[in-house]
């Protein structure tokens, strides 16, 4: 093998191992900027279906809830209650995704996130719907009547497997 070819098979190897240890493409799917949700609402943001793993941090001043659901008949049902109809089922969606805004150390508001601000994978196929919350749903963070509306500062990642499944 002549120094070229060598030097190119060794460059070739060094990005084919390199390739795995990225952890797949990154697809900013919201940045990093305010989300507006008035007092009884929810945002809802699609995922797409070639997510394979999310994470994110939100911050706000009030508590909220982080909804993850993982099918368009759960998502409906929520959009139901949101509004106003008295749906027959409450879904709380991917528990291992979804979470609730717990105080800030040092008491500077509130934040959500993934376990340990890490990726967890998407366990379903096609779209998902990541929500924060801002309502009585499932009466797990319940606004105050004189609640104002959320602005939260969402970082949100969804990446993309590297490898062909």
């Amino acid at each position: 093998m002549d120094r070229r070819s060598y030097l190119a098979a060794l460059g070739t190897a060094a990005v084919g191992s390199l390739a795995g240890c990225t952890g797949g493409q990154v697809m900013t799917v919201r940045p990093a900027r305010p989300i507006h949700v008035t007092r009884g609402r929810g945002e809802i943001v699609t995922i797409p279906a070639e997510g394979d793993a999310i994470s994110y941090v939100a911050r706000d001043d009030q508590r909220f809830a982080i909804y993850f659901f993982t099918s368009s008949r759960d998502l409906a049902a929520y959009r139901a209650f949101i509004d106003g109809e008295n749906p027959e089922r409450t879904p709380g969606g991917d528990i291992r995704i979804g979470s609730h805004a717990v105080p800030r150390e040092g008491g500077d508001g509130f934040e959500a996130s993934t376990p340990d601000r890490g990726r967890v994978s998407i366990d379903a196929t096609g779209e998902t719907y990541f929500v924060i919350d801002h309502s009585a749903y499932r009466m797990e963070t319940v606004p105050p009547e004189t609640a104002g509306p959320l602005s939260v500062a969402l970082d949100l990642t969804v990446t993309k497997s590297a490898l062909p499944v």
